[in-house]
């Protein structure tokens, strides 16, 4: 099975910039050539079940599927560019971007309570496609928290660094927010703050696309077959499924394609002497 992308040109592109952060949520409607193909290789795939501590509460599937790095390269190149226009540096390489891929079956159980709203800091970006059918009313939404209003969040007692590169690069504003939210508050770590906004915010289903008194719901981007939302993953996001109810089959579930892109940083020369081989892709 390959991944086969229609043309950039015949792709329905929206970019939208959400919150005070301006975070960019770019949504690409008629993405891959085969997408009927990919949902039954999805179908036919061997899942393993997420497990405690895991954000997804359902089935996933890893995979590296040919094609994956040309749509990879495609998202890190649109968004560098065209989104956020930056110029190269001499320590990126988009053409080298690296990225892993994995099936979700969405498949919470009622009784279950969740950490929803979450940020997958461990990457630049984040791609969703949508591979489920059409019965399927559901979306990704994007949200702000009201007590700390941060919108943008970036976990880990060796993050400081990482918070203010990004904070350079592409204009959110963490560290101001978390001085104002926390300077006179008893949090004094990251992991109280990872705590306090997300391992006390367990939700059970179904999950709802609206605000309440924790989250400002940002925005909203409804599951359409053949479509793909991208989103840095520091800004907080969910599944939005407010008439969820467990699947009865893998065919009615929320079946997506996820990848996370890698910072676009530039690698430092191996030291292997490595012979090109044709039918090899990198």
């Amino acid at each position: 099975m390959r991944l086969q992308l229609n043309q950039p040109e015949n792709f329905a592109v929206e970019v939208r910039r959400i919150g005070e952060d301006k975070n960019p949520v770019i949504i690409v409607d008629n993405v891959l050539a085969n997408a009927l193909e990919v949902r039954e290789f999805a179908l036919g795939s061997r899942f393993s079940a997420g497990h405690e501590g895991d954000y997804y509460p359902g089935y996933m599937s890893a995979c590296s599927l040919p094609g994956m790095t040309q749509l990879t390269r495609w998202v890190a190149e649109f968004a560098w560019r065209n989104v956020y226009q930056l110029e190269d540096a001499p320590f990126l390489d988009l053409k080298e971007v690296a990225s892993s891929s994995f099936f979700a079956a969405f498949a919470p159980r009622m009784d279950g309570s969740f950490i929803n709203v979450h940020v997958d800091s461990h990457s630049w970006l984040a791609v969703v496609l949508y591979l489920s059918p059409p019965a399927i009313e559901s979306g990704t939404a994007f949200w702000r928290n009201k007590e700390s209003a941060l919108q943008s969040f970036i976990g880990g007692e060796d993050s400081l660094l990482g918070i203010q590169k990004v904070e350079a690069l592409f204009g959110v504003n963490i560290l101001d927010r978390l001085k104002q939210a926390y300077a006179m508050d008893p949090v004094v770590s990251m992991n109280e703050v990872r705590e306090r906004l997300f391992a006390s915010k367990k939700v059970s289903p179904p999950f709802s696309a609206e605000s309440c008194d924790v989250w400002e719901r940002l925005d909203h981007v409804s599951v359409k077959f053949n479509r793909m939302v991208v989103y840095p993953t520091w800004q907080f996001h969910s599944v939005a499924y407010p008439n969820y109810l467990p699947p009865k089959h893998l065919r009615d579930a929320r079946l997506t394609l996820n990848t996370f892109v890698k910072y676009p940083l530039r690698k430092p020369e191996s030291g292997l002497k490595i012979a090109a081989v044709e039918g090899i892709e990198l």
